[in-house]
């Protein structure tokens, strides 16, 4: 043992020149490139086996721009030893080369199967999202519903209108109609790709609510309810074109309880995305709430919801990319009103995520605060702010710097209500991903004017 442990440790001495020179790309001398090739294919005649003198003849040729003999070299490297990451490292490299993304796929999948935790597979993820978006599958961020003040419910919409009674109407429709521009597409709607080139775009946008109560007392209400989003961008990223469709139904309850007034809510939404129309994913969402009511101006409101997501595409390496899973978020709201003021209303809130998907690059937990003002600037004009932080800790993502974000969102809504439901608003949204990760960090900024009729 001891001797074939000396003949291994004089073994590796001896390749350490070959395999530091053969890997050092800072030389373009051709007589250097002949010489190691020369010695490497001396060292292969005498042992075609060897799988290390293949994979560095083949990295050699790659250096070299030799596209056939790198070829060549590692896919024998390959077949000698499955187990040799750097080899499928350089084999998806030359496939790029070749112009065989599919090829460079399997072979970058290999190297996030076998060395999830190592510099090969950080570069190697980074070619997988570039080729996924050559071939216009999209890689998206897992996004789970953010109660950021403008889509929780119960929401303050009925004091605000000043009803007495805690109902309004037995059927809500809201249809919306947009135009703006959005300086990074690929962080929109519920998406955050890498996207190369410039993905700046003039954006045609739709929406459309129905929610009728079907049900209808003085204390409970039941139905169901409609949602849809809709996005056009400019024709170099139409693939981003979004339609989502989210049917749902609900329950919701107001209950007397001493002065006060208790809230309940349960609700089941389904939802729908294409991209470019092409599913994206489906979603199923639980979500319960209970309010509060202190009185008539102040309503705290806590809730949860549960998401099961699953996303179309699961990228190449499933137990890495994959982004289906089930999401968690728990959360705590206070909205309070001030009738005589111009400063009309506000909204304070907490929130807990725990989003367990398939893929570790996408596994996080995380906390965010938000809060949101409604100011009267005169009758019928309303101003909104909203703001909000966001931390989300990417605890099983292997590679280095980390993933960890800090997440910033500032917006605001200048609306002008017109005659019989009709209502114009200009709108301004700025978003901010704070990540050591340079390939994670990036921002986006949104402006422009919604036509919005509401019954």
């Amino acid at each position: 043992m001891v001797v074939v442990r000396a003949l291994v440790g004089l073994l590796a001495v001896w390749l350490s020149p070959l395999v530091c020179l053969a890997e050092d790309n800072t030389s373009s001398d051709p007589n250097s490139f002949a010489q190691f090739e020369q010695e490497l294919l001396d060292r292969l005649k005498s042992d075609p086996e060897d799988s290390t003198a293949w994979r560095m003849l083949g990295h050699l040729r790659l250096e070299r721009g030799d596209w056939t003999g790198a070829l060549d070299a590692l896919r024998r490297a390959v077949t000698l030893d499955q187990q040799s990451v750097a080899a499928w490292h350089d084999l998806g490299r030359v496939f790029q080369q070749i112009e065989r993304p599919q090829d460079a796929l399997d072979a970058y999948s290999r190297v996030l199967e076998l060395a999830p935790d190592t510099e090969y597979a950080m570069e190697a993820l980074v070619e997988v999202e570039r080729l996924q978006q050559a071939g216009g599958i999209q890689p998206t961020d897992y996004r789970i519903r953010s109660f950021d003040g403008s889509n929780v419910e119960p929401l303050v919409a009925d004091p605000l209108l000043g009803e007495d009674s805690p109902w309004s109407d037995r059927v809500d429709l809201r249809f919306e109609l947009g135009s703006q521009y959005n300086d990074n597409v690929s962080l929109a709607p519920s998406s955050r790709e890498l996207l190369q080139g410039d993905p700046s775009s003039a954006q045609m946008t739709s929406a459309a609510t129905v929610k009728w109560y079907l049900y209808d007392t003085e204390t409970w209400r039941f139905g169901p309810n409609f949602d849809s989003d809709f996005t056009v961008n400019e024709g170099n990223l139409n693939r981003y074109n979004l339609q989502s469709y989210r049917p749902g139904a609900f329950l919701e309850g107001t209950l007397p309880w001493e002065s006060r007034t208790l809230k309940p809510r349960v609700s089941y939404l389904f939802t729908h995305d294409e991209f470019d129309g092409s599913t994206f994913g489906n979603r199923h969402t639980l979500a319960t709430s209970l309010g509060l009511g202190w009185n008539r101006d102040h309503t705290t409101t806590a809730f949860w919801s549960i998401d099961s997501n699953s996303i179309l595409q699961d990228g190449s390496n499933p137990p890495v990319t994959s982004q289906d899973g089930v999401s968690n978020i728990v959360g705590l709201l206070h909205d309070g009103i001030r009738r005589q003021s111009r400063w009309r209303a506000w909204r304070v809130g907490a929130d807990f995520q725990n989003v367990d998907t398939t893929g570790s690059n996408y596994r996080f937990r995380g906390v965010s605060l938000h809060t949101q003002s409604i100011f009267v600037l005169r009758d019928g004009l309303t101003l909104t702010l909203r703001g909000g932080w966001a931390y989300r800790d990417y605890l099983d993502f292997s590679f280095t710097p980390s993933r960890n974000t800090n997440i910033w969102r500032t917006g605001g809504e200048l609306r002008q209500r017109l005659k019989k439901g009709f209502s114009i608003a200009l709108v301004s949204q700025y978003d901010r991903f704070d990540s050591e990760n340079e390939q994670y960090d990036s921002d986006r900024f949104l402006t422009g004017g919604l036509l919005t009729w509401e019954y």
